[in-house]
């Protein structure tokens, strides 16, 4: 699942990314990806501030526990 490898690489990387930056981690386009990021920002998993998007706090602690 896509979503799932965003957020992994997010976590792991520990640092904002733009979606060129993930879509060329992914192999996807950034028309793909800039969508899936608007879901998962609308649900809370990521947040995008300044064209950067970062993992939440919330997405965090689950992946912590």
């Amino acid at each position: 699942m896509l979503e799932q490898q965003i957020i992994f690489f997010l976590f792991y990387s520990g640092n904002s990314h733009t979606t060129l930056e993930i879509s060329k981690v992914t192999g996807k386009s950034q028309e793909e990806i800039q969508k899936i990021l608007h879901d998962m920002d609308d649900i809370g998993s990521v947040i995008m501030k300044n064209g950067l998007y970062r993992i939440s706090s919330y997405t965090k602690k689950q992946m912590k526990d």
